[in-house]
């Protein structure tokens, strides 16, 4: 039986255009995305529902609002603490100001597969690589990565495991946990056997979704930093869970079960200054056009950070509008930005949008120095809990877009672990046309 039952008129991806010079360069590209003229994320405030109160209800019509139409929303009286988000930014990118070379030999590489330790997306690495063709001796910049070639790079961390056990982070804010204890760490789930299967994909091992953390040598104060945050993202993931079962009409609690042994990943990531100019070319973006997996993506970046000065000069997400335009996406300072991921999709029939975004390269007068920095949560469920469209969006006029299968088959690490045999380069491809057709069945 086929994951996508019925299909809508697919949203197709349009290459990304070239840049217009501002000035005259031979780094030439199309203008930059202009400012949209209605918000493509909302503000929501999510204060009363993180102290346990009950969501208003033009609070849930204006999330229903939100997800039916980008699928992306701002989220303000979040309690994450963002001088914490700010540290880890800061430890980021001291991991990430040394050689390649030397980050590679930490130990703290890890694939495709896993989602840990230091990585670079299998596109960049070939650029970077040709970079390196182009100026065998390197570049003058003050950043390494830069000198380099390396358009993007990251960190990655799940739930710190032990044993068979998820390990309680090592530090969390007072105030979400305050507000919602934690269970004691549940029991990491026990592999089928055969794999994660439903026996149309097999998945081979749970390292897939419960690999142990890669911590670089030299950088005691980025586990810690870390761990924290995760922890603060875990919770403020699973207040808007509820959040969002109760805009479809369930009970606040209705995601929970399948919440409890959740995968996770919390990502550092840095967008180097550009010391070279970067030709056109879809893949030579600093993040090219995708959709999340997973339920929802928590994102801070130095453009929304309060007090930051990063100007859109210097490049930021950007999200695709359905006649393949694309708008810059506008966040106001301290919010966290929270865009759906293609398991919502899923639970939602395609009511709720996984939106086509990317993160754009600098103007070319701003490209030398341009270094942009931000943190995601990528919320992704146990990989076990089967997923189908909850009850509230399927009825007479609405046939069911997706057949229930396991979470395992739905989010990045199933996937790619599915397609590692073709290389890192081509599982990527494959999960990125997987995540394609998802978006392409939840219709106009």
């Amino acid at each position: 039986m086929s994951l996508l039952l019925a299909r809508g008129v697919p949203g197709q991806a349009r290459p990304p255009p070239g840049r217009t010079p501002r000035d005259p360069s031979p780094r030439a590209r199309a203008p930059r995305a202009a400012p949209p003229a209605a918000p493509l994320a909302p503000v929501v405030d999510v204060s009363g529902i993180l102290a346990g109160g009950p969501a208003p209800p033009e609070l849930l019509a204006a999330v229903r609002a939100a997800c039916a139409s980008t699928g992306f929303l701002c989220a303000r009286g979040h309690g994450v603490d963002l001088s914490l988000v700010a540290r880890c930014m800061d430890l980021g990118e001291a991991f990430f100001a040394q050689p390649r070379a030397a980050k590679e030999a930490q130990g703290a590489v890890g694939d495709m597969t896993s989602g840990r330790g230091y990585e670079i997306s299998p596109e960049h690495r070939r650029f970077a690589d040709e970079f390196a063709v182009r100026y065998p001796d390197g570049l003058a910049h003050p950043e390494w990565s830069a000198r380099e070639g390396i358009l993007s790079e990251r960190f990655m961390v799940g739930p710190e495991v032990r044993g068979q056990t998820y390990a309680r982070p090592l530090a969390l804010s007072p105030e979400l946990d305050r507000r919602r204890p934690r269970p004691p760490p549940p029991p990491l789930p026990q592999e089928p056997e055969g794999g994660w299967t439903d026996g149309r994909m097999a998945v081979p091992d749970a390292g897939a979704f419960f690999a142990p953390n890669r911590w670089p040598a030299g950088h005691p104060g980025l586990r810690e930093a870390m761990l924290a945050l995760y922890g603060e993202c875990e919770s403020l993931s699973a207040a808007l869970m509820g959040l969002f079962a109760e805009a479809l009409g369930e009970r606040r609690e209705f995601f929970e079960p399948m919440l409890r042994r959740h995968h996770s990943n919390l990502q550092v990531a840095s967008y180097p200054s550009q010391a070279a100019p970067v030709p056109d070319g879809a893949r030579d973006l600093r993040k090219k056009a995708h959709v999340d997996s997973g339920t929802l993506t928590l994102l801070f970046a130095d453009d929304w950070m309060p007090g930051s000065a990063f100007s859109p000069e210097r490049g930021g997400l950007e999200l695709q509008l359905g006649d393949g335009s694309w708008q810059r996406c506008d966040v106001p300072a301290g919010s966290v930005l929270v865009n759906l991921g293609t398991v919502a999709t899923v639970l939602t029939n395609g009511e709720w949008r996984s939106t086509v975004h990317r993160v754009a390269n600098p103007d070319p007068g701003a490209a030398g120095d341009s270094l942009r920095r931000s943190v995601a949560f990528f919320h992704k469920p146990d990989p076990a809990a089967v997923v189908g469209p909850v009850a509230a969006t399927v009825g007479p006029g609405r046939p069911a877009r997706f057949a229930p299968r396991p979470v395992a088959e739905l989010t990045r690490q199933g996937v790619i672990a599915k397609h590692r045999h073709l290389g890192a380069e081509a599982a990527s491809l494959k999960y990125h046309e997987f995540m394609r057709e998802i978006r392409d069945a939840q219709g106009p």
